[in-house]
C-alpha cells in the first residue's frame, strides 16, 4: 500500500515551514511552482519543515522534490520521529550538493513526524521544497526490486484508536509479539 503524504484528504499535514498555502507541500502538485509560489520552505539555520502523518507508519523510503527553477543545490538532513520530541537521523545529505527529485531509502523506522532541515542552498539562505510523498516512487538499488516497497502501518498499544489495516503488512505490535515469542 502506498501512503502518499500528497494527500491532503489522507490526513497528513505540515506542522511547521512557511508557504502561501498550508497544503502546498502536499497537494500533488509537482509541475506548477515558480520563484513566489508552490514551495514550502525555512530559513537556513533556523527552522524545519515537519510533516505529521495521519497514524504512525513503519518508513524505510520516501520521494521529495527541491525546487529546481534554476541550476541551485541544496543540502539537507532528514530525520523521523514517533513524538516530535525524540527524532532519529535517517538521511544526512548535509555535504552533498543536492537538486531536483531525491529518492530515498533508510532503515525501516516507526514514524509519526518527518522533519527536513535544509542545511544549504547554493543561491540564498532559504531551503525550498516542493513536494514529498512516501514510500519512494522509485526503488533505490535493484535488490529492493524483490521486496515491495510499501508503508507499514503501526498502532501503539496505548492508544485505543482503531487503525485501518492495510493488507499484507504487519503492523509493529505483531512484530514485537513475535520477538517476545522468539525470546
Amino acid at each position: 500500500a502506498v501512503v502518499s503524504t500528497q494527500s491532503t484528504g489522507r490526513g497528513a499535514i505540515v506542522v511547521e515551514g512557511v508557504s502561501k498555502y498550508r497544503s502546498t507541500l502536499l497537494n500533488g502538485n509537482t509541475t506548477q511552482y515558480d520563484w513566489e509560489d508552490g514551495y514550502t520552505c525555512h530559513q537556513v539555520g533556523s527552522g524545519a519543515i515537519i510533516v505529521l502523518l495521519p497514524q504512525p507508519y513503519l518508513i524505510s523510503s520516501l520521494s521529495m522534490l527541491l525546487w529546481d527553477c534554476d541550476n541551485r543545490c541544496y543540502s539537507y538532513v532528514i530525520s523521523v520521529s514517533k513524538n516530535r520530541r525524540d527524532w532519529i537521523d535517517v538521511v544526512d545529505h548535509s555535504r552533498l550538493q543536492c537538486s531536483s527529485w531525491q529518492h530515498l531509502t533508510f532503515s525501516r523506522t516507526p514514524t509519526s513526524y518527518i522533519r527536513v532541515i535544509g542545511t544549504q542552498n547554493s543561491a540564498n539562505s532559504v531551503f525550498h521544497l516542493i513536494h514529498m510523498e512516501l514510500p519512494s516512487h522509485r526503488k533505490q538499488c535493484e535488490e529492493e526490486e524483490e521486496e515491495e516497497d510499501t508503508v507499514h502501518p503501526y498502532s501503539s498499544a496505548a492508544s485505543a484508536v482503531s487503525r485501518p489495516e492495510i493488507d499484507g503488512v504487519e503492523t509493529l505490535e505483531r512484530q514485537l509479539e513475535a520477538a517476545r515469542i522468539i525470546q
